[in-house]
C-alpha cells in the first residue's frame, strides 16, 4: 500500500460524454475554419487554438484526480492531570513538604519514566481545581480554592476525543469539594475505552493535622451604650484532643475577654460566648481570635473579623394606657419605628399598681393615654410636673373617652397644671366628622410639617380621612398655641411650653384609621408621630438625617453587599432628588461603586467584592443647599476556603476512580509501577492515509484557456475573419 497512486475523475459528467463533447466542440472548429476565406496556415492556427480550448474545457468537466495511499502511524494520546487546589499545600507529606511540593518532586524524579512516556504518547499536562488549565510544567503553587476531579476528568476525556488507547494519570489527594461524580466520570471514561490511572498524596487521619479556625462570629449589627451583647465564636480543632485553647474577644484591637476550652476529639467543634458592654457610641471593630499552633497547615484562619454599629438611644419614651384600644395599638407600632428610640409602655388596665416615679428616671417623653388620676397616682404626675420643670422632657395627652369625662379627676392634680388648656369647662365630644386644618401657626410648626412647603402641607392634612369625632377642649392657657383645628375651628392640636420642657396634646382617638386608608395615608401617620415626639424631646434640629444601614458586616467574597441609604429632610420626610454619591475603599485602594437607585423611600446599591479584607463605605448627600453631610459603614469580606473544611486526603475516592476507569491506584512513593504500566500498554495504531492532489484547478490551466482562445480571435481579427 505505501507509495500507492491512481488517477480518478471527480467531475459530474461521464468521461464518455465529456469526450463526445470535446469532439463536437473540435468538428465545428474544422468545419467553421474549413468555410473560412484564409489560407491554410491561418485556418490551421484556428482550429489548433479552438481544439486547446475545447480539451480544456474537457479537464474541467472530468476534474481529474491523483489518489495516493499510505500508511501512517498514531501515538496514543495521554493527559496528565495534576491537583492544583489550596488542599494540595498542606504539609502532611513524610518530607514535611505539601502536598503539591511532594508530587512535583516525584514528578522531576521520574523526568526519564515520563519522557519515556513522552515518547510514546502525545501527553497533555494539566492543573486542576475548579477549571483546568494547561501547563508546559508543573511548579509548586496551588492555589484553586475548589476541587472538581470529576469535571477534570471529563475535560481530558473530551481533550482525547475517543482515540484508542488512550490514558488518564491523575495526581492529587482524593479530596473532591466541587463538580460532578469523579467515580461516574472514570466510568464513563473507561467505556470509550480510556484508561484511568490515580496517584493519591497526603494524609487521610485528620488526628495527624493540627488546625485551629474560627468558622464565624455571631454579634448583632447595632448595639447601645451600656447594654451588654453576647457575641458568639465558632470554632473548629483539628488533632488537638485533650488539648486546652485558649480563644480572645478583641473590639477595636484590644484585649476585652479571654475564655478557654478543651478539644474532646481531634476533630473538635464548639462555639464560645464573650460577652460585651459598648461604653461609648461608634463602630466597634470585632475580632475573635483563637491561639496558633505550632506546625498547623492553614495559619489564616486563626482569627475572624466583623463590625458593629454602638448607638445611644437618647430617645426614651413612657406610654401609659388605660384601656385597650385601636389608637393604642397603631401608635405603638409607629412609633416603634423611630430611629434610635426606646419605646416602653406601662398598661394602666392590667397593672395592679399606679406607675412609680422611678419610671421617669430613665424616660423624656411621656405619652398619657384614655387613663384617669386615679390609675396614673398624685406621686407619679408630681414627678412628671417636676421633670418638665428642669428637664428638656415632653408630655402628649391624647383625648379618650375616660380621661375628660367628669370623674376622670385630674383638677387638683399636677397634669391640670401641665395641660395647655383648661380643664374646667371641657365640654362633651363632639361625634360628627371633621377634617384636620393646620392655623397659621401651624403650616410651619415642625410637629405638623408633612410638607416643606406651607401650603403643601396645609393640603396634605386636608386630604387625610376625616376624624369621625373629637374633643371639646376648656379654654387654651395663656402660652397654648393651637397647631390645628376642626372645620368649626376648634382646637384638636394643642402644644405649650411648661419650664424647659413641652406639652402637647391631641383631642381625637380615631386618627389610626388614617393607617388603613391608603399607603400615603399611612405614611403621613407614621411621620406626624415621629415628628411630634421629636418635637416634645428638642430633637427637631437633629431631625435632618443620612444613614447607611447593611443588612449584616460580614460577607463571603462574591456575595452581594446589599447597602441601604436613608436621606431624610427636617420633617422627617425622604429626599428622592438628592445627589447621592457613595465610594468604596478596600485592601486595594479605592473601588468604584455603583449609582445608588431611589426606590421605596431610600436610595439602594448592591455589588460583589472579591477580594478579602475590611471595607469602608462613605456616603454623601445633597440637594440645592441642603448639605446631609457623610456616613459611613464597614464590613468585612472573608474568603473561606472549603479545602480546609476537610482537609483530610481521600485515598479510597482515588482508589475508587482508579476501579471504575480501568486502571490503577498507588500511592505517591509507590507509584514508579503506574509509569511503567502506562509506557506499556502504549499501542501504536497504523491507519491508511489518502491523500488528494487536484490536477484540474491550477492557475496555469486557466492562463491557457484565456490565452488559447485570445491569441484564436487575435488571428481572425488580423486576417478579417470577423
Amino acid at each position: 500500500m505505501a507509495g500507492e497512486q491512481s488517477l480518478i475523475f471527480e467531475g459530474v459528467l461521464h468521461p464518455g460524454l465529456v469526450g463526445a463533447i470535446a469532439a463536437l466542440l473540435v468538428g465545428a472548429a474544422v468545419w467553421s475554419a474549413y468555410r473560412a476565406k484564409a489560407t491554410w496556415h491561418v485556418k490551421g492556427a484556428v482550429v489548433l487554438l479552438r481544439a486547446v480550448a475545447a480539451a480544456l474545457i474537457a479537464v474541467a468537466l472530468l476534474a481529474p484526480t491523483r489518489l495516493m495511499r499510505d500508511e501512517i502511524v498514531l501515538r496514543p494520546p495521554a493527559v496528565v492531570l495534576v491537583d492544583a487546589s489550596e488542599s494540595m499545600n498542606l504539609r502532611d507529606t513524610e518530607s514535611g513538604a505539601t502536598r503539591r511540593e511532594a508530587v512535583v518532586a516525584w514528578l522531576n524524579a521520574n523526568r526519564a519514566a515520563m519522557d519515556a512516556i513522552s515518547k510514546k504518547y502525545d501527553v497533555t499536562r494539566l492543573d486542576f481545581g475548579k477549571d483546568v488549565a494547561m501547563v508546559d510544567d508543573w511548579t509548586i503553587g496551588a492555589s484553586e480554592r475548589l476541587t472538581a476531579t470529576g469535571d477534570a476528568i471529563s475535560s481530558a476525556v473530551r481533550r482525547l476525543k475517543g482515540r484508542p488507547g488512550a490514558s488518564i494519570l491523575l495526581l492529587g489527594d482524593g479530596r473532591t469539594t466541587s463538580g460532578s461524580d469523579p467515580i461516574r466520570a472514570a466510568t464513563q471514561a473507561r467505556e470509550r475505552g480510556i484508561r484511568v490511572h490515580t496517584i493519591g498524596v497526603g494524609e487521610s487521619n485528620v488526628a495527624q493535622l493540627h488546625d485551629r479556625k474560627v468558622n464565624n462570629i455571631l454579634c448583632p449589627s447595632v448595639a447601645q451604650t451600656q447594654a451588654a451583647v453576647p457575641i458568639h465564636g465558632f470554632f473548629t480543632i483539628l488533632g488537638e484532643k485533650g488539648r486546652t485553647v485558649t480563644a480572645r474577644l478583641k473590639i477595636n484591637d484590644e484585649l476585652v475577654e479571654t475564655k478557654e476550652f478543651v478539644a474532646d476529639d481531634d476533630r473538635f467543634s464548639t462555639r464560645v460566648t464573650f460577652v460585651y458592654t459598648p461604653p461609648h457610641v461608634g463602630e466597634k471593630r470585632v475580632t475573635v481570635e483563637v491561639d496558633p499552633v505550632a506546625g498547623e497547615f492553614d495559619s489564616k484562619n486563626n482569627s475572624m473579623t466583623t463590625f458593629m454599629r454602638v448607638s445611644q438611644k437618647d430617645l426614651r419614651i413612657l406610654y401609659l394606657e388605660g384601656k385597650l384600644r385601636w389608637e393604642f395599638t397603631f401608635l405603638k407600632r409607629a412609633l416603634a419605628q423611630i430611629p434610635g428610640a426606646h419605646f416602653a409602655t406601662h398598661n394602666l388596665f392590667s397593672a395592679a399598681e399606679a406607675p412609680s416615679p422611678k419610671l421617669l428616671d430613665s424616660c423624656n417623653v411621656v405619652i398619657v393615654g384614655d387613663v384617669t388620676a386615679a390609675q396614673v397616682g398624685r406621686p407619679f404626675l408630681d414627678a412628671l410636673e417636676q421633670k418638665l420643670s428642669t428637664e428638656e422632657a415632653g408630655l402628649l395627652f391624647l383625648a379618650g373617652s375616660e380621661n375628660l369625662a367628669d370623674g376622670a379627676g385630674w383638677g387638683p392634680t399636677a397634669l391640670a397644671r401641665l395641660l395647655p388648656f383648661e380643664l374646667a369647662g371641657t365640654l362633651p365630644p363632639e361625634e360628627r366628622p371633621t377634617r384636620v386644618l393646620l392655623t397659621a401657626s401651624g403650616t410651619t410648626h415642625f410637629a405638623v410639617a408633612l410638607d416643606r412647603d406651607a401650603g403643601e402641607n396645609a393640603r396634605a392634612w386636608r386630604d387625610l380621612p376625616k376624624l369621625e369625632s373629637y374633643a371639646r377642649s376648656g379654654t387654651m392657657k395663656s402660652a397654648a398655641i393651637a397647631l390645628a383645628t376642626s372645620d368649626t375651628g376648634e382646637p384638636l392640636l394643642i402644644a405649650q411650653p411648661y419650664g424647659k420642657g413641652r406639652t402637647l396634646a391631641f383631642l381625637a382617638e380615631t386618627a389610626w384609621k388614617w393607617v388603613l386608608d391608603s399607603e400615603s395615608s399611612a405614611e403621613k401617620y407614621r411621620r406626624f408621630w415621629h415628628q411630634c415626639i421629636l418635637w416634645l424631646a428638642r430633637k427637631e434640629k437633629n431631625a435632618r438625617k443620612l444613614l447607611v444601614d447593611l443588612e449584616r458586616y460580614l460577607y463571603l467574597a462574591g456575595d452581594p453587599v446589599e447597602v441601604t441609604i436613608t436621606v431624610e429632610d427636617p420633617p422627617g420626610s425622604p429626599v428622592p432628588n438628592a445627589a447621592v454619591t457613595v465610594s468604596l475603599d478596600g485592601p486595594k485602594g479605592i473601588i468604584p461603586a455603583p449609582s445608588p437607585a431611589f426606590y421605596g423611600g431610600a436610595y439602594h446599591a448592591t455589588f460583589a467584592v472579591e477580594e478579602a479584607g475590611d471595607y469602608r463605605i462613605t456616603v454623601e448627600a445633597k440637594r440645592g443647599g441642603d448639605d446631609f453631610g457623610r456616613a459611613t459603614a464597614r464590613f468585612t469580606v472573608i474568603s473561606p476556603s472549603a479545602e480546609l473544611d476537610q482537609p483530610g486526603a481521600d485515598p479510597e475516592m482515588l482508589m475508587s476512580v482508579a476501579s471504575a476507569g480501568g486502571g490503577q491506584f498507588k500511592p505517591l512513593g509507590e507509584a514508579g509501577p503506574i509509569l511503567e504500566q502506562i509506557a506499556t500498554d502504549a499501542t501504536e495504531t497504523r491507519v491508511e492515509r489518502v491523500r488528494r492532489a487536484s490536477l484540474w484547478d491550477r492557475p496555469w490551466l486557466v492562463l491557457l484557456f484565456v490565452f488559447a482562445l485570445g491569441l484564436e480571435w487575435f488571428i481572425r481579427k488580423w486576417n478579417r475573419l470577423l
